[in-house]
């Protein structure tokens, strides 16, 4: 369960930014420059590296999973749509670069490709019932295929981005053709948080870059993250259609989901969370449904299954099982259930209450469209 393939697109936006600012020409003449550049300034919500990791964590046998893999993943999971979060921040930083102060068509030469780019920038476009002040189309020249679709609020920041990174640098490896993602993006919202994300990812390819196949890979995530003050809420789930537990034999009709949520203290980098492993055509939500495919009650089943009698071998199963667990920034996950950490155990305490927070429903994510 690698994120390898997500960071190898997200390296894209910082090859961009140079391709931006030295290889454009306007196509239309320039309106009188307004105050303010229109391209927002933040589009991104930082999630503390207690739970957000590109490390991998290796399990003892290759399609092996043992309790405490479950939390150690997640951090990886979490990463992959922080990564995707980063690729569209980092490609509004390039495209501030260009100061746009309103209404204009830019092409340029990318470097990665060699293809011609177009960005168009409109106002009062509409979508999904919502006029928003501006939308952004960038689009291969040459294909006329869509690369980025923006739509976006400038005064309080608010915006829904779609992004199809093959139809900005067809150079990129094929196996990312049908990858799409979905940023969302609110400073204006009237609930808990001053500002919040939700990163939505689909069609992740199964096949590594070396060939081979990862029989637990993630085809599908979406993800909301909520910042306020010092305290980031985070949940989700990734889709793994072909994910093996303990029962390596036995491949659940349509997968699982890793299904989680999570508080963390942004200032401590410290966080508590509790996963679920549900199928896809699970119809629970919130505490129900992390209750009902708890890890330990799914560890449990398959030790059952399998005809484990070895205690020593089912103990380690189930070590680090029981929820939540914690995680400590530079080392991660570090245990679970009544084994609360010494250090900053007042502030994990207070994080411990993850009751008003619900993961989405599994066959949503695993069925998840993002198109144009």
């Amino acid at each position: 369960m690698k994120t390898r393939n997500i960071i190898l697109i997200g390296l894209f936006a910082t090859a961009l930014f140079t391709t931006l600012i030295t290889g454009c020409k306007k196509d239309k003449k320039e309106e009188p420059l307004p105050q303010e550049n229109i391209i927002p300034e933040r589009f991104y919500v930082e999630i503390p590296d207690a739970i957000n990791s590109a490390t991998n964590p290796q399990n003892k046998k290759e399609d092996e999973i043992q309790g405490g893999d479950v939390y150690k993943h997640i951090r990886n999971f979490i990463h992959i749509g922080d990564e995707a979060a980063k690729t569209m921040r980092d490609l509004l930083i390039a495209f501030r670069k260009l100061n746009i102060y309103g209404v204009k068509t830019v092409t340029f030469k990318a470097n990665e490709d060699g293809r011609m780019k177009k960005i168009e920038i409109t106002e009062k476009q509409n979508y999904e019932g919502t006029t928003w002040q501006y939308k952004m189309i960038v689009t291969d020249e040459s294909s006329k295929e869509n690369a980025i679709h923006f739509y976006w609020n400038i005064k309080s920041i608010k915006g829904i981005a779609f992004l199809h990174f093959y139809n900005i640098n067809q150079n990129i490896e094929k196996r990312f053709t049908n990858t799409m993602y979905k940023i969302e993006y609110n400073e204006d919202a009237k609930g808990n948080y001053q500002k919040e994300m939700t990163v939505s990812l689909t069609n992740l390819p199964e096949e590594k870059s070396d060939g081979t196949f990862d029989k637990n890979y993630v085809k599908s995530l979406k993800m909301f993250v909520g910042k306020k003050d010092n305290m980031v809420e985070i949940y989700g789930n990734s889709h793994h259609p072909t994910v093996r537990f303990i029962d390596t034999a036995n491949v659940w009709a349509g997968g699982r989901n890793y299904a989680f949520v999570a508080r963390c203290n942004d200032a401590l980098n410290i966080a508590v969370a509790e996963v679920g492993l549900p199928p896809l055509t699970a119809e629970e939500t919130g505490n129900e449904l992390l209750k009902k495919y708890s890890v330990y009650k799914i560890f449990s089943d398959e030790i059952h299954s399998i005809g484990i009698k070895d205690q020593t071998v089912i103990d380690s199963f189930l070590k680090n099982t029981k929820p939540p667990g914690y995680f400590m920034g530079g080392k991660g996950f570090v245990s679970s259930g009544d084994s609360i950490p010494s250090t900053n155990k007042t502030e994990y305490l207070e994080l411990k209450d993850l009751s008003k927070l619900s993961p989405f429903k599994p066959k949503d994510v695993a069925e998840l469209v993002i198109k144009f």
